[in-house]
């Protein structure tokens, strides 16, 4: 069934339109009509995507907040590939927002709790949450030197 229009009738007074029994009848079988269309996605949706088991092929996209998302794709990552975005998982964030952070959350339930992910300055960094209000940057072989006696400088 298709959605039924209410006729307002002629303005102002609207008095060649629907009356009040048959506006509200209309109302009465589109809410039936929503349910039922609801219903129908519904069973296809939990038919389609298991809430466990099972592999996922392809791309899952999920949005949330202001243009936010994750996507989780089939891995063919190569490490030191400069063209980007083809990690088995991506974390991207609005990059309008000068405040916002790419990160992961890391959970022991009721034991500890931290950040991983890229600050708004661009650094790797772990912190936060168990960590306390600290930010942590991870220092590797591109933001760091090691001097003659092995010593790990700031590059």
């Amino acid at each position: 069934m298709s959605i039924q229009n209410i006729n307002l009738g002629t303005a102002p007074s609207g008095a060649d339109g629907d009356s009040v029994r048959t506006a509200f009848s209309k109302c009465a079988n589109n809410d039936a009509d929503l349910d039922t269309r609801v219903s129908a996605a519904l069973s296809m949706a939990n038919a389609s995507l298991p809430k466990s088991g099972g592999n996922l092929t392809g791309k899952l996209v999920t949005a949330y907040g202001m243009g936010e998302s994750l996507q989780v794709m089939q891995p063919m990552v190569i490490f030191g590939d400069p063209s980007g975005r083809k990690g088995g998982l991506t974390i991207t964030t609005n990059g309008s927002n000068a405040y916002n952070s790419a990160y992961l959350a890391f959970e022991r339930a009721g034991m500890f709790g931290c950040y991983f992910g890229i600050n708004q300055s661009n650094e790797l960094c772990v912190g936060g949450w168990s960590m306390g209000a600290s930010v942590f940057r991870i220092w590797h072989e591109g933001n760091t030197v090691v001097d003659a006696n092995n010593f790990i400088k700031k590059a």
